[in-house]
Parts: C-alpha cells; sequence; structure tokens
C-alpha cells in the first residue's frame, strides 16, 4: 500500500503534495470521514502561506509519538500522597453534587410555592372582579369590560 512516507522518496514536492492529497481524499471517501483530506488541505494552505511571506517549509512528523508519557515508578509516600489528593477529590466531587442537588431541590420548591402563589392570586383576582361586578349591578351601573 501507497502511504505519504513512501512518496517523499518517489516524486518532487508538488507531486507528493498533491499525491498526499489524493490519497486523502480516497481515504475520506470510503471512511465517510471528511477530517483526512481537511488536514491535508489546511497543511497545503499553511505551507503556501508560510512560503508566500518568505519563511521557510515547516517540516512536521506527526509519526514520532513525542507526547507519550514515560512510565515513572512512584515512592511509596508518593503513591500514598496521589491517594490522598484522589481520595480527597472524591470527597469534594461528592459534597458539590449533594450541595447542586440541595440547590435545585430549593429551587424547583421555591418554583412550586410561586406557582401555587400565582395560581391564588389569580383566583382572588378573579374573585374580587366578580365582586366589583356584582356591586356594579347593584347600584345600576354599566359594568366596565375588563382588559384582561
Amino acid at each position: 500500500m501507497i502511504n505519504s512516507t513512501n512518496l517523499d522518496a518517489m516524486f518532487s514536492v508538488d507531486d507528493i503534495d498533491e499525491a498526499k492529497l489524493h490519497i486523502a481524499a480516497l481515504e475520506a471517501y470510503s471512511t465517510g470521514n471528511i477530517t483526512p483530506i481537511l488536514k491535508e488541505e489546511l497543511k497545503y494552505y499553511i505551507q503556501s502561506r508560510r512560503l508566500s511571506e518568505g519563511k521557510n517549509e515547516l517540516v512536521v512528523d506527526f509519526n514520532q509519538n513525542t507526547h507519550i508519557k514515560k512510565e515513572t515508578i512512584l515512592r511509596p509516600d508518593e503513591i500514598e500522597r496521589l491517594e490522598r489528593r484522589k481520595a480527597q477529590n472524591r470527597r469534594a466531587s461528592a459534597k458539590f453534587r449533594m450541595k447542586k442537588k440541595s440547590e435545585i431541590e430549593r429551587l424547583e420548591q421555591t418554583c412550586a410555592d410561586l406557582q401555587t402563589r400565582n395560581k391564588e392570586l389569580s383566583d382572588e383576582i378573579k374573585h374580587l372582579t366578580e365582586e366589583r361586578n356584582k356591586f356594579y349591578q347593584i347600584l345600576g351601573i354599566s359594568v366596565p369590560s375588563d382588559n384582561n
């Protein structure tokens, strides 16, 4: 199978860029994921811009695993300290979740109380409006229309 590293030895830079873009397009087509072609186009755009500004070509090798952590052996006291921090973090997380849950419950209760109060006030408005209309009727005064 031809991949981008094999191309460097066989073709010129322009041919390589075009071939890499073609390989990325084929990969994007076969997987249904446009990420490979976007990466190649972005690399080409960045290189073109750098060269137009008179800068050197940027060479990046993504095959090196420089970001992998090296295995480190911890001393027993470091392990104990790490475990204490993890336990403390778990306790803090649990405390935060409980505090958040109680705050949500408090807000839900406040909301329910306000909805109940709103219903009571609406009923009182309705009752007072009916009572006012009865007084107007007794007095023989025309009942003004309500806007609500």
